[in-house]
C-alpha cells in the first residue's frame, strides 16, 4: 500500500466497527474506520481494527481479483458436487459444471454464491490481517465483541461464527502467537432456523463449500501482506526495520505490563500492537494491581493509561519523524 495513506480512527454510531472505504468529506488519501462510539474510551478494542484495515488492504490490493479465477473454481466445483440437488431444485440448467466458467448463463446463474464466497473470503482475510498485525490482543478484543453471542441466523457473506474461529487458530499458528486457553469454547454456533428458499438454502450450501476448499489461500495471502510490510501498518514497518524475527517481542510487552502496574503510561513502546497486547495481558492478570481498590476499579484505570500510552505512542513517532526524537 501507499505509504502517503493516512489512518483515521474514529468514533461512529455503529454497534461493531466499520470501515468506511470511501467517505465522500475524504479524499482517497485517507482511509477512515469508526470504532462504536460507545466503547470510545475503551483501548481495548482498539485491535478490531486490524480487522476493518483488512478491507482497504483487499479493496486497494485488488484481492478481489485475484481470486476471481479460484473462487470460480472452487463455486463450480461444489455446483458439480451438488449436481443432482442443483437439477431438482433449479430444473434442468442450460449447462452443465464442466463447461460452466465459459457459459455466461451459468455465470449469471451462480452470481449469489460466487458473491457469497467472495465476501466469506474477504472476511476471513481480514480476520487474518488483524491477527497478523495485533497477534493475541484481536483475539482477545474479537471475543469480547463477539463471544456467546446466540445470533438467530446468519449473514451469507459471512462464515459460522465456529468455522471463523478455526480460522483464527490457524492463522495464529502461521504467525504463532499466542491463543488464549479455551478460545474456540468461547463462541458459540447461530441458533434458530434460517428462513431460507430451497434455492438460497444450495446456493449458501455451495457458497460455503466453496469457501472452505480454498480458505487456507486467503489466510496465507494476508499474513504475507503484513509480512513483508505492504500494508498501512507501523506495526509491520517497525518489526521489518528492526529485523527481529519475532512479530511480538515479548520483552517490549513485559516492560509495558510493568509500566502500566505502576500506573504510569508506557513510553517508548515499540508498538500499538505491543500495547494493546500488554493491555489485556494485565486486564486478564488476576491481582494485578497490589491495592484492592484499585483492582475493584481495573478495566477503568487500565483503560486510562492504555489511552495515554497510545498518545505518547503516537507523539513520540510524529517527533521521530521530524528528527527531534529517535524512533523507539
Amino acid at each position: 500500500m501507499d505509504d502517503g495513506l493516512k489512518l483515521i480512527l474514529s468514533s461512529e454510531w455503529f454497534a461493531s466497527p466499520v470501515n468506511l472505504l470511501s467517505p465522500k468529506v475524504l479524499s482517497s488519501d485517507f482511509i477512515l474506520i469508526g470504532q462504536p462510539a460507545t466503547e470510545s474510551s475503551n483501548p481495548f478494542v482498539i485491535p478490531l481494527a486490524g480487522h476493518e484495515l483488512g478491507h482497504s488492504v483487499w479493496t486497494i490490493k485488488g484481492l478481489e481479483k485475484e481470486f476471481k479465477s479460484l473462487i470460480q473454481g472452487a463455486v463450480i466445483n461444489a455446483v458439480a458436487n451438488h449436481w443432482p440437488d442443483y437439477q431438482t431444485v433449479f430444473g434442468s440448467p442450460a449447462w452443465k459444471p464442466e463447461t460452466a466458467r465459459d457459459n455466461l448463463i451459468a455465470m449469471s446463474d451462480l452470481e449469489p454464491p460466487l458473491r457469497w464466497c467472495t465476501a466469506q473470503m474477504e472476511e476471513l482475510f481480514c480476520d487474518a490481517t488483524g491477527i497478523a498485525i495485533f497477534g493475541e490482543a484481536y483475539l482477545r478484543a474479537f471475543a469480547y465483541q463477539l463471544a456467546t453471542l446466540q445470533h438467530t441466523g446468519r449473514s451469507a457473506g459471512y462464515p459460522p461464527m465456529l468455522e471463523r474461529v478455526k480460522s483464527h487458530l490457524e492463522v495464529a499458528s502461521q504467525v504463532k502467537v499466542p491463543v488464549p486457553d479455551g478460545y474456540q469454547s468461547w463462541f458459540v454456533e447461530e441458533v434458530g432456523k434460517y428462513s431460507l428458499t430451497p434455492q438460497t438454502a444450495l446456493h449458501l450450501e455451495i457458497a460455503d463449500e466453496a469457501r472452505k476448499a480454498i480458505a487456507g489461500n486467503v489466510l496465507t495471502r494476508a499474513v504475507e501482506i503484513v509480512r513483508t510490510g505492504n500494508v498501512l501498518t507501523r506495526e509491520v514497518v517497525m518489526v521489518k526495520e528492526s529485523g527481529k524475527p519475532d512479530r511480538y517481542p515479548d520483552d517490549d510487552i513485559e516492560r509495558c505490563v510493568r509500566e502500566l502496574r505502576r500506573f504510569t503510561p508506557c513510553e517508548g513502546a515499540q508498538t500499538l500492537s505491543n500495547i494493546a497486547n500488554a493491555a489485556w495481558r494485565a486486564l486478564e492478570t488476576d491481582k494485578f494491581f497490589a491495592e484492592p481498590e484499585h483492582e475493584k476499579e481495573k478495566f477503568s484505570h487500565l483503560s486510562d493509561i492504555v489511552l495515554k500510552s497510545i498518545e505518547i505512542h503516537e507523539i513520540e513517532h510524529c517527533l521521530a519523524a521530524e528528527g527531534v526524537l529517535s524512533t523507539p
